[in-house]
């Protein structure tokens, strides 16, 4: 079986999209033969195939194809679909053509191959909907979403989508072939480590991180991700001594943060954006949410519809209000019990390893896609 995945993202880069490209390209490849799966996506000046993978901590086990990546927007999409044009007639068709971009799958995939479209957003454009009511036309269409709040958005606006031919699939995780050693870590060495990853933008959960870090000194507070200007952005607010900014590391080095960290946090606020300024609180599933559960750490996550898909109160982790500080710290208090943390942690894990890996995305996924074909 050959599978294609075409996506718009830049590899290697800090976005999460390049992540779940990446991480979902090496598991379809667990489930095909070796070398049935091609990632199609743009391409970073000068790095290697070889440093792409090591980048993301992935076994180079599907083919990549890259695109230049000009600083246009417009001219980077043109290049891209007239590249993977050229690619195709090189190579051939697959048996299933899976994407992030409905234009570049209803242009580039004749309609006798199977097309699977995965989203994690609702479209943004006249051309994105355009595509998309032609792709939803195809009797070899099926569509990924990646929450129960985006499923049911698609539904009500593209309404001659089937509902037999759309799945609900959260993000995923790996499960850890060994635990990561710890990282020596700033600080303190006699109060618990609370520790965050992910992007800064508006809505993710700085915010609340920062008043947390002064309302509970009694904690230490870590968080590891955010492009340069917004973490310089944020160190120039004086932030407290008990608050340590590590910016952006490749995901590959993620794990031993992680192992590092007493309890791990993702407080999204009732609003999550983009970095193009894009509230997506229906629709998201976060994936740090699952490498938290990989890592076999205690998650305090906020409570939010979406968020409750994946994490339920006081079984595989705690949840409190979005936008209420008080909550959070009651919370963290909770949290300085050792037998509570060992239970969440657990049972998260047990969750992940038995419903989120990427493996069991990919599975379902493919066993959707297979159906009724």
């Amino acid at each position: 079986m050959k599978i294609y995945y075409f996506s718009g993202a830049t590899l290697p880069s800090d976005a999460a999209q390049s992540v779940h490209v990446m991480k979902m390209c090496a598991a379809l490849a667990g489930e095909a033969k070796a070398n049935a799966v091609t990632l199609f996506a743009k391409g970073g000046r000068g790095v290697s195939d070889e440093e792409i993978f090591s980048y993301y901590g992935v076994e180079p086990c599907f083919s990549l194809v890259l695109s230049a990546n000009p600083k246009v927007p417009v001219l980077t999409g043109i290049l891209r679909l007239l590249g993977h044009r050229w690619a195709l007639r090189e190579m051939g068709m697959p048996d299933i053509a899976y994407g992030r971009d409905p234009v570049e799958l209803d242009w580039l995939i004749p309609e006798n191959v199977q097309v699977v479209y995965e989203v994690h957003e609702m479209p943004s454009s006249f051309f994105q909907d355009y595509a998309l009511i032609n792709l939803i036309k195809r009797k070899n269409f099926k569509l990924v979403v990646i929450s129960r709040g985006l499923k049911a958005d698609f539904m009500k606006k593209f309404r001659r989508l089937d509902q037999n031919k759309i799945i609900v699939a959260p993000d995923g995780a790996d499960v850890p072939k060994k635990k990561s050693a710890p990282r020596e870590l700033p600080g303190r060495s006699d109060v618990l480590k609370v520790g965050y990853t992910g992007s800064l933008h508006e809505g993710k959960g700085m915010e609340v991180i920062a008043v947390l870090a002064r309302e509970a000194p009694d904690f230490d507070f870590h968080v590891v991700g955010g492009a340069p200007g917004r973490v310089k952005e944020w160190q120039e607010k004086k932030l407290p001594a008990n608050l340590f900014m590590h910016g952006h590391v490749p995901h590959g080095e993620l794990g031993s943060y992680l192992a590092a960290f007493d309890i791990l946090i993702a407080p999204y606020r009732a609003k999550a954006k983009t970095r193009s300024g894009r509230d997506i609180s229906r629709w998201m599933s976060p994936m740090k949410i699952f490498e938290y559960m990989a890592a076999g750490k205690p998650i305090l996550a906020s409570d939010l519809p979406v968020i409750r898909e994946v994490l339920q109160d006081g079984q595989n982790a705690l949840l409190a209000p979005p936008d209420n500080p008080k909550g959070w710290l009651a919370a963290l208090e909770r949290l300085k019990d050792e037998s509570l943390r060992k239970n969440l942690a657990e049972q998260a894990y047990n969750d992940l390893t038995g419903k989120y890996s990427w493996q069991k995305r990919a599975q379902v996924v493919l066993k959707f896609v297979d159906k009724g074909k």
